[in-house]
């Protein structure tokens, strides 16, 4: 301060003031002196410390806390790799220990499999009874540490012997690398293995015809698996070579024939997750038990008739591993994972159905299948079992036949169970018009409603029912030579199998009608070990092609032609068992597709992170249409609408991992049941629309049951350019989202799908984009902003922009609940004094929401000659510890096509960042005042540190349920005409900048408050934020923080407060006294002493000024009043003349006198309320509204003259007079009726008719009168209504907007506040949501604990009824606790009475009838009540349908008991003589 303090109004002052006891004496020049007798400024302020910094958290525990996550998720499956699958390691020699697999999990199998499970075995064995069982598989946690397998020894017992062919073959073959590691074949060279087992035989892998056992039996899982297999090997021919069932099963050889590894471990390819990829497995399948005495052993998994060749089993065990959360579903997409083909649903019609078909190769439906005949299936087990004793082959040893009809070929077997209906796939063969019915084939299975023969039409059935429309049977139909009447008398089954080939024991093959047990005639040749022709290799040509064959309508035709067999249905009864079909679209060259995979890696060394690729670009570019050959007719070709494309979503989150899908609780408490992806449309952000039609939202969601884990959806886009924005609730462990459009209508070349990340997107349009700097948050706990910046627009852009959006993106999901943006709009004059400039800014908020991934931020209104600046904040508060991350914010301007200028896109939309870095806290605590004040702060900026920016928070502990409102005050510098002069009358010197204020500067508090300016206002309830303020460089602000009673707690007592600025740079806070320290001056004036020159102190002049004010306010009091002042005679006496007046006038009776008080009181009392004084006070008389007829309404003209009145009776005619009498009396009766009709006109003169203007009128005008009249009242009618009309609506109007303003405004917080739930109200509905849960586990118990009649323990059954009764479970079902309670009767009686039978069983003396004996007479009685009271509860339990455990046997001890009781007969007395 000495070395550059500025020259201040104190240091004059200072400098002016005589040192003490030197009075009148001038002072001395000694600038040391001056310097020391400086007083200095008189106030109680003083500054606050800032609390010291806080502690750096903690977050090694948080930052580990992913970990919890890395093994609740499956590992996602690699994807194929040819080089790496035939390079793995085998181990084919290795029989001593098989390979297990660790990725299934038993628990994942739907209870009725469950049941059906007899054991698990191999593969190979299954057919075998004496095999050994193997345990039950059992998944482990994906990344456990698991230990290696043991070495195999030098010597193993089942050592496999070298093939000398291969031996051969690898010899003329060059020896690999030694850095390479071995192929398959290679690796399988030295093998030959003796065992009858093969992955698929010869003669299925040369003719890809193939029979599997129909077992109706089997788990309707497994029958649908089968069904599909079935549908697809009907497409032998379309698929290309290596990728036919089979053929997607490794290891293999040269040519491409899957090879039977004796280790167990195969790996297979299926198409998942978008892509195709490997899936590990062994061969370890379930089994189950068939029919018989010999228990023969049938596999549950669909089986070929062969039965040692395993593709099926293995096949399905690969799709159980994948799909093990859907297996509780019934049905699986297995036709995509094994062929790639993908699924569009269609709504089903007859049209629809028509055009996929002659277009398409694959079109299901998915229907319930029909159960066979239980009589006929089981004896059909017990002939295969006696079959397998005679050939003594128990179901197993015999070997193998290629062509699958030889002699030898074993009887299959199957589960001795019951056929059970099941939902399957049905192929679409054949449809026909008249009448509409179409024939479906899934192998041999029967739909629900299916027909063996068609319905021919009505006119066509006397030309041979059996034919087809050209005279010709089908393949498989019987023929009217094979329609003898002999052959009436033919086995059901064999008729049926002659009418269609769905009739025989194993699935139709793929190349014929007729089942697989009459092959087809074959030159006989020397057979090898699989079943093939030795001499046919080198001939043996494939029939399918390389790759996938286009879909020429002549191969679509051949291909239709050769779907022989299955079943008929009708159309109308289809339509109300099934509303889709789906049509499966092969993966050929004209399909464009794009995959997202976000999944949680392998390795998983770190916590996941979401991907920054969000934008699904689809850039559509039709085809130009084909030009159809000339006909050679002139007729007009039809318009062809634009071509829509059909494009398949698939989306597939990441699941739970095996080993933890038993655990539902688990499931359910991770958070990872259920997982949904939104697919919005940006595409109004491109400067080029394009076409209207495609779907604004797209929506997806896949999960446990009954929801599927792989979420489909077929949709129609049009040609154009399509931007999506995904938002995916994966944020565990992420998911894959696969995008396919079929290109048949598309220039494959400018078409294209893809995933890319927005700002990419954006740039290769030119759209205005910026990114925030800051990327990266620290570790924290509470309330932290992470990221704060300036937004400044381009010329004009705020004029034709209505708002700007923005992109987010956090590393960590978990955190995104606890994250808010906010949006301000910083308004500051282009031209401002300079000691106003700290209280020119003004903030608006315009949005502070909860942070979504996709926002839109509004503008707000522009504001002309004002520079306008928008700020951008990230706020994160969170309860707990968060670790470190990385974020990242874009903004973008929407609607480039008005901005396009001079101005370059990157000037448009500016960011710079805004420092929060300085972070200080203050604290205080809070007392009770009048005035509800919590704090009072006065914040200064040091001159020379820059204006600081910052976020200002006031948070109070101690006050629960306060609400605050807060208000910022920006207090200028006094002006120089209230600053006190010099002593020597000379102005002060001018203020420094920030130099501290003396309060006597400001003359008085009313000028200190003329300079006290607000800037900001806030509310909040607990805690109050200003998310921006603008502390100007060397000005002073105050914070005043006040609770507000009405809208919360009042109570000040005991609290504290704290304080809280994460600004840019240091400000000095502290206690404001500028209000006292006025007071102290007001008061110290009051008391100063005397100046000599003045003869009367202050005190003195005020005293006399009140006097005199009084004096004057009594004086006019007195004249308004008309009091006469004293001396003036005659005004005195017309006081008293007027008084008297008053008196005379007064009312006399008291209810007069209650009123004129009553309305003098009304008069003189002022009314606050407006409405109350108006009513009071005015009368108002209001018109009718409408005094007029309807003129739209035809009415009756009124009459011209009133209605006449009634005429009396007239009395009876006297007798007639004389003729002279009658003369006489002529005139006399004429004078009389003059007089009477002149007396009737002047009534009528005088009737009220006249007065109305239209009778007027029409008096004088007529009818033309009345019209002008009515036409005038219609017209002045139209005109008042139609004003009317016209300003009501323009109310109306605004009303309405007003309030939809306001309602989308409650929406959007509405909407907000569901993101937001208080922690107070998680954990509400937390409990209530055990609760639910504890109920419906005790009501789950109570209920098992009725039902179950072996459960017969009355002391548990009490227990388990308290702790139901303890969980309100009587809300739920309040009689099951009246059952309970029969049941406890029951037992309790039972028990009771089992034991009386039981002595009287050892004792019968004490029951038997003696008469006359008490004792036996009590036991009796005592007997006859236990029966009887069991009796009548065992029928209450019957009643009630409650079970009865087997061992009480409550039938017999009921007949022993009543021969007990029964008394003897009495003996018949002698007859008399």
């Amino acid at each position: 301060r000495a070395r550059s303090a500025p020259l201040t109004l104190a240091r004059v002052r200072k400098r002016l003031a005589l040192p003490q006891g030197a009075a009148g004496m001038a002072p001395k020049k000694d600038p040391k002196k001056d310097k020391q007798a400086v007083p200095e400024l008189v106030t109680k302020y003083q500054k606050r410390e800032p609390l010291p910094p806080q502690d750096q958290p903690d977050a090694s525990e948080a930052a580990s806390n992913w970990k919890a996550w890395r093994n609740a998720f499956a590992l996602p499956l690699p994807e194929w790799d040819d080089r790496a699958v035939n390079t793995a390691e085998w181990k084919p020699n290795e029989t001593e220990t098989l390979f297990s697999s660790t990725n299934f999990s038993a628990k994942s199998l739907p209870k009725p499999f469950v049941q059906a499970i007899g054991a698990w075995k191999r593969a190979p064995l299954v057919a075998d009874p004496a095999a050994p069982e193997e345990p039950e598989p059992q998944a482990q946690p994906p990344l456990a540490e698991q230990e290696a397998p043991p070495e195999p020894e030098p010597k193993a017992k089942a050592k496999a012997k070298a093939d000398p062919k291969a031996k051969a073959k690898a010899k003329g073959k060059a020896e690999p690398e030694s850095n390479e590691p071995p192929g398959a074949v290679q690796q399988f060279a030295g093998v030959e293995y003796e065992g009858p087992a093969s992955v698929v035989t010869m003669q299925e892998f040369r003719t890809r015809e193939f029979s599997l056992v129909r077992d109706e039996a089997m788990p309707p899982l497994c029958q649908s698996i089968a069904a599909q297999i079935s549908i697809v090997g009907e497409h032998r021919y379309v698929m290309p070579s290596g990728s036919f069932l089979w053929e997607l099963i490794h290891p293999q050889d040269a040519d491409g024939r899957p090879m039977f590894n004796p280790h167990g471990k195969y790996i297979v390819r299926l198409f998942v997750m978008g892509k195709w990829r490997q899936v590990l497995i062994d061969d370890v399948v379930p089994t189950g038990v068939s029919t018989g005495q010999q228990q023969v052993v049938a596999p549950l998994l669909p089986s070929n008739v062969l039965p040692h060749s395993i593709w099926p089993q293995l096949l399905t065990k690969a799709l159980l591993r994948v799909f093990q959360t859907d297996l509780k579903l019934g049905m699986l997409p297995a036709v995509t994972a094994l062929t790639g083909w993908l699924p569009y649903q269609l709504p089903l019609s007859w049209d629809a159905l028509q055009a996929s078909h002659s277009t398409r190769y694959f079109n299901c439906l998915q229907l319930t299948s029909e159960a066979g005949n239980s009589e006929a299936r089981q004896r059909d087990l017990l002939a295969a079992v006696a079959g397998s004793q005679q050939e003594g082959t128990g179901g197993g040893s015999a070997g193998q036949s290629g062509s699958g009809g030889a002699a030898s070929t074993p009887v299959a077997a199957k589960l001795g169970g019951p056929p059970i209906e099941a939902p399957m796939e049905f192929l679409v063969c054949e449809l026909e018009a008249d009448p509409a019915q179409m024939r479906v084939k899934a192998g041999s299975w029967c739909p629900a409603g299916g027909h063996e023969q068609k319905t021919l039409a009505k006119e066509a059935e006397s030309e041979g029912e059996e034919g087809d429309e050209d005279g010709r049977p089908r393949e498989g139909e019987a023929t009217e030579a094979e329609s003898e009447p002999e052959d009436l008398d033919e086995d059901d089954d064999e008729r049926r199998s002659l009418w269609s080939p769905s009739g025989g024991e194993g699935l139709d093959s793929a190349r014929s009608g007729k089942p697989d047990t009459e092959a087809p005639a074959e030159p006989k040749a020397p057979e090898g070990p699989d079943g093939a022709e030795e001499g046919a290799e080198e001939n043996w040509q494939p029939r399918w092609e390389e790759a996938m064959p286009t879909p020429l309508n002549s191969r679509m035709q051949e291909h239709h032609h050769d779907l022989v067999g299955g079943y008929w249905l009708d159309f109308e009864a289809l339509r109300n068992a099934c509303e889709r079909f789906v049509t499966y679209i092969p993966p050929y060259a004209k399909v464009i597709s794009a995959t997202l995979d976000t999944t949680w890696r392998d390795t998983r060394e770190g916590p996941y992170e979401l991907t920054s690729k969000r934008l699904l670009r689809l850039k559509l570019k039709s085809a130009p249409p084909k030009s159809r050959p000339s006909s050679g007719r002139k007729d007009k070709a039809a318009p062809q609408g634009r071509p829509w494309h059909r494009a398949v979503i698939l989306y597939e989150p990441l699941r739970a991992d095996p080993s933890i899908i038993g655990n539902k609780e688990t499931v359910h408490s991770l958070g990872i049941s259920t997982s949904s992806i939104l697919l919005q449309s940006m595409s109004h952000l491109q400067p080029s629309k394009p076409e209207k039609g495609a779907p604004e939202y797209i929506h997806l969601t896949a999960g446990d049951p009954p929801l599927s884990s792989v979420a489909a959806m077929s949709v129609l886009i049009p040609s154009g350019e399509h931007w999506y924005f995904s938002f995916d609730d994966a944020t565990k462990a992420g998911s894959v989202l696969s995008v396919f459009v079929d290109g048949t209508h598309l220039n494959m070349s400018e078409s294209s799908v893809e995933f890319m990340e927005p700002g990419e997107a954006f740039g290769h349009k030119g759209i205005p984009m910026t990114t925030l700097e800051q990327t990266e948050y620290p570790a924290h706990i509470g309330f932290q902003i992470w990221a704060k910046a300036e937004v400044e627009l381009g010329e004009t852009v705020a004029e034709r922009v209505n708002a700007i959006h923005l992109l987010s993106l956090t590393s960590d999901p978990d955190v995104q609940p606890n994250l808010q943006v906010t949006f301000l709009k910083l308004v500051q004059p282009e031209e401002v004094e300079a000691e106003a400039r700290c209280a020119s800014w003004s903030v608006e908020t315009l949005v502070r929401a909860p942070l979504l991934r996709l926002m839109e931020l509004p503008l707000g209104a522009a504001t002309p000659d004002a520079k306008t600046k928008y700020i951008i904040m990230l706020e994160s508060s969170s309860p707990q510890m968060v670790p470190s991350g990385k974020f990242s914010m874009q903004l973008l301007l929407p609607d480039y096509i008005n901005l396009r200028s001079s101005q370059p896109a990157e000037e448009l939309l500016r960011t710079a960042p805004l420092s929060s870095s300085a972070i200080l806290r203050w604290k205080g605590s809070t007392a009770p005042n009048d005035k509800g004040l919590v704090l009072r702060e006065r914040l200064t900026v040091p001159a020379g540190a820059g204006d600081v920016t910052g976020f200002l928070r006031v948070a109070a502990s101690g006050l629960p349920g306060v609400f605050f409102t807060a208000t910022l005050v920006a207090q200028l510098p006094p002006k120089e005409e209230t600053r006190p002069r010099n002593p020597d009358g000379n102005p002060p010197e001018p203020r420094a900048p920030g130099a501290p204020i003396d309060p006597k500067d400001y003359g008085g508090r009313k000028n200190w408050l003329a300079r006290c300016k607000t800037v900001a206002e806030a509310s909040g309830f607990e805690v109050v934020v200003f998310p921006h303020v603008v502390l100007c460089e060397a000005s002073t602000y105050i914070l005043y923080v006040e609770v507000d009673p009405h809208r919360g707690a009042g109570d000040l007592d005991g609290g504290e407060w704290l304080l809280e600025l994460l600004g840019s740079g240091t400000v000095e806070a502290g206690a404001d006294t500028m209000e006292e320290d006025l007071e102290v001056l007001v008061r110290n004036s009051w008391v100063e002493p005397p100046d000599p020159t003045v003869k009367e102190t202050r005190q003195e002049k005020a005293k006399a000024s009140r006097e005199r004010w009084l004096q004057k306010r009594q004086q006019a009091r007195d004249a308004e009043l008309g009091t006469p002042a004293e001396g003036d005679e005659a005004a005195e006496a017309q006081a008293q003349a007027q008084a008297q007046a008053e008196a005379d006038s007064r009312p006399t009776s008291a209810e007069e006198r209650e009123f004129e008080e009553l309305r003098q009181r009304v008069l003189q009392e002022p009314h606050t309320n407006k409405a109350i004084r108006d009513f009071v006070h005015l009368h108002t008389e209001v018109p009718p509204v409408l005094d007029a007829e309807d003129p739209y309404i035809v009415a009756l003209d009124p009459p011209l003259e009133p209605p006449a009145k009634p005429t009396p009776a007239a009395p009876p005619a006297p007798p007639a007079p004389p003729a002279e009498a009658v003369e006489g009396a002529e005139g006399v009766e004429a004078t009389e009726a003059a007089e009477a009709e002149e007396a009737a006109g002047e009534e009528g003169d005088a009737s009220p008719v006249e007065s109305d203007p239209e009778v007027l009128a029409r008096q004088a005008f007529g009818m033309v009168g009345s019209a002008i009249v009515r036409e005038e009242e219609v017209t002045a009618s139209k005109e008042y209504w139609k004003t009317m009309f016209e300003t009501k609506m323009a109310e109306a109007k605004v009303f309405n907007e007003q309030k939809g303003g306001d309602l989308s405004a409650w929406q959007d917080s509405a909407q907000q506040a569901e993101y937001h739930l208080d922690e107070e109200i998680q954990e509400q509905r937390k409990e209530l949501r055990d609760s639910y849960q504890k109920r419906f586990e005790k009501q789950s118990n109570l209920r098992e604990m009725i039902k179950n009649g072996e459960r017969t323990d009355v002391a548990q059954l009490k227990t388990i009824m308290e702790e139901a009764r303890e969980a309100r479970v009587d809300i739920w079902e309040a009689d099951l606790f009246d059952k309970a309670d029969l049941k406890a009767r029951f037992l309790e009686a039972a028990a009771a009475f089992k034991a009386g039978v039981a002595d009287a069983e050892q004792n019968p003396a004490t029951v038997e009838y003696a008469e006359g004996d008490e004792e036996v007479a009590a036991n009796r009685a005592q007997l006859a009540r236990q029966t009887e009271e069991a009796k009548q509860l065992w029928k209450e339990m019957k009643e009630k349908k409650l079970r009865v455990a087997a061992d009480l046997q409550m039938e017999e001890l009921l007949e022993k008991a009543a021969e007990f009781l029964k008394e003897p007969e009495a003996e018949e007395a002698p007859a008399e003589n």
